[in-house]
């Protein structure tokens, strides 16, 4: 092997183990969906506070130059525990009727998200 060869081999096994360490901000695989799905209720929530405070008291609430994302992470964190008891709950509803009958009741599309936001509505 050349020289410059044995360097990129070495430079590229070095750089796996970082490329391999998952990123604290994804959601665990799987949780994909639903993860969209509270960060989109997070900004509903989010837009809805700023209406009712109106602008300037929402920027002195959340405060920084990022109001509305600091917003939006702290109603995903609220939410995030929400969520997962809700797809507990859907997923324990979705063994006990069965694939076929659960996709009839929730829709063909996304039969566990359809689940989960009629749950939250109900709460």
């Amino acid at each position: 092997m050349s020289r410059a060869s044995l360097l990129i081999t070495a430079c590229a096994l070095l750089a796996l183990p970082a490329l391999a360490t998952a990123r604290p901000d994804r959601p665990p695989p799987g949780h994909h969906n639903l993860h969209g799905l509270t960060v989109r209720m997070a900004v509903q929530e989010c837009k809805q506070e700023r209406r009712e405070l109106g602008r300037e008291a929402f920027r002195e609430e959340y405060g920084g130059q990022h109001p509305f994302a600091t917003c939006k992470r702290e109603h995903v964190a609220e939410l995030e525990d929400q969520v997962k008891a809700a797809a507990d709950e859907c997923r324990a509803e979705a063994e006990e009727l069965g694939r076929k009958e659960f996709r009839e009741k929730y829709g063909p599309g996304h039969p566990l998200r359809n689940c989960v936001r009629g749950q939250l509505v109900e709460e």
